[in-house]
């Protein structure tokens, strides 16, 4: 089936009915939220690679020729003095992720005067700079802050984006069951309009015999025209169910202006026996385990406890050690080539420098705002990921308990059916006897509609119960060795494995 449909095609022609294998791998094909949150994966991935660029080796040049001419006094053999001078820089720098950060580079100079009597020179400047810090910015708990940050934010996307494929999923299936609901309410209630329908006509056919009062017809058609309305109430239900569907899982404007109809059955109900407190324990510290969400809410408590590290490293004073060596070149010769002999004749050395440098700005007014910041957004941080815990923890449990009543309500709802259509067997044949009339039976009819579609919707609570279990505790979505996930079928049909919860505090 193709994905794409114009507005004129899908006009006349009706699409084939989407399967539940159909509508989960259009959602994750074609949906834009699937996409644009895969596209925020790559985009925190790419934060975490340009922040290790800093530790980078940066490689840097610089090369220049300068003529300069003074005039000079007179008399003079040379009335203008030319000094030529060219320059030629090459090296390079790294910052290390422990804060310091070395640079070696060469430097060569020629000049040439003509007013010297002397042969021209190239000086060559071979050294290595090396910055330690011994306060603020040391250690990789500084220079290193913004990378391991930038790793934990970039872990919390991919967490997230689990976490939003999950609650897509979900809303898919969900979508899908609601629609499949909703057409088979949709032939209930054609089929008791149909009924009231012949009902009308048989009890015509005896008013008309002046067997019965017209009252009786009049109740007959008012019966029947409100098990219409009834009728084009599930059919906008059925349409409104189909439109969900098309936004769950990604139709365009266009594509959608039927809805997609679906063809499956329901998951059976299994009996489930009602958790005890163990139970819901290990079902809740399951879900704080594996929920994407609630992991990437803790990888950015991480990434920004290492960015408040960072911060109260700043608050102290700068000092670094400054230590250089390298040697010294010399060449005189009248060719050209003296220029790159400099770096290998008359060498000298080892010359070194050692230097401390330091800055403290006496209220560190800056810095100390900065540190109260992060320490705030840490905080808030942790007192919405609690939040969240206390959230997914009610979900759990609530879910649980829905799963439960959802079998009892289709054991009460399925019973009720079979009763009530005996009941209506029973009236009928009283009605024939003089015993009964119609308003009896309409009455018990409209019971019995009612217990049929609460059957059905207690079909659908089971199955999306059973299937929300498994999004609230985050075990939707399999995750293979190479990485990939994959849908979990089993969720459709079994509760989550609970044996393997992590038992850790949260």
């Amino acid at each position: 089936m193709s994905l794409v449909w114009s507005t004129t095609f899908a006009a006349w022609c009706e699409p084939a009915p989407l399967t539940l294998t159909d509508a989960i791998q259009l959602t994750l094909r074609s949906h834009p939220g699937v996409a644009a949150d895969r596209e925020d994966t790559i985009q925190r991935r790419a934060e975490r690679r340009a922040a290790s660029g800093a530790f980078d080796w940066v490689w840097f040049g610089e090369s220049g020729y300068e003529v300069e001419r003074s005039p000079l006094p007179q008399p003079n053999a040379i009335a203008v003095q030319r000094e030529d001078s060219a320059r030629l820089t090459l090296g390079a720098a790294r910052q290390f992720r422990n804060g310091a950060s070395v640079v070696p580079a060469a430097t060569i100079v020629d000049n040439e005067n003509n007013t010297n009597q002397t042969d021209p020179v190239s000086g060559a400047d071979l050294g290595v700079q090396i910055r330690i810090p011994l306060l603020r910015g040391r250690g990789t708990e500084h220079a290193g802050a913004d990378e391991f940050a930038a790793g934990f934010r970039a872990k919390a996307a991919e967490a997230a984006y689990r976490k939003n494929v999950e609650r897509r999923i979900f809303a898919t299936i969900a979508s899908f069951w609601n629609c499949l609901a909703a057409d088979r309410i949709l032939d209930i209630l054609a089929d008791t309009e149909q009924r009231a329908s012949e009902i009308c006509d048989i009890v015509k056919r005896f008013v008309d015999g002046g067997e019965l009062e017209y009252a009786v017809l009049a109740e007959a058609e008012g019966d029947y025209l409100r098990k219409r309305a009834n009728t084009s109430t599930g059919k906008l239900d059925l349409y409104s169910r189909r439109q969900f569907l098309a936004a769950a899982i990604g139709m365009k404007p266009g594509e959608s202006i039927r809805g997609p109809s679906v063809r499956g059955e329901f998951p059976e109900i299994d009996t489930v026996a009602p958790p005890n407190d163990s139970d819901r324990v290990r079902f809740v510290q399951l879900a704080l385990s594996n929920r994407g969400d609630y992991l990437a809410s803790r990888d950015q408590i991480t990434a920004l406890l290492v960015q408040l590290q960072k911060a109260r490293n700043d608050l102290r004073p700068r000092l670094d050690l400054g230590l250089r060596v390298g040697f010294r070149g010399l060449d005189e010769s009248e060719h050209s080539g003296r220029f790159y002999q400099s770096l290998s004749n008359n060498l000298t050395g080892l010359n070194t420098a050692v230097t401390l440098s330091m800055d403290w700005p006496y209220a560190n007014n800056a810095r100390k705002g900065e540190w109260y910041r992060q320490r705030s957004v840490l905080k808030e941080a942790e007192f919405r990921s609690q939040d969240l815990a206390n959230s997914i923890s009610s979900q759990v449990l609530i879910t649980l308990e829905t799963l439960v009543r959802s079998v009892e309500q289709y054991d009460f709802a399925r019973a009720s059916v079979e009763l009530l259509a005996s009941a209506i067997r029973n009236e009928k044949r009283k009605m024939v006897e003089g015993e009964s009339n119609l308003t009896k039976i309409n009455e018990i009819e409209d019971q019995h509609l009612d217990a049929r579609i609460q059957e059905i919707e207690a079909r659908v609570n089971f199955a999306i119960a059973l299937l929300n279990l498994h999004n609230v505790t985050g075990t939707l979505l399999v995750e293979e060795p190479d990485g990939n996930l994959h849908f979990d079928r089993e969720s459709l049909h079994a509760m989550p494995d609970s044996a393997n919860a992590n038992n850790g505090n949260y």
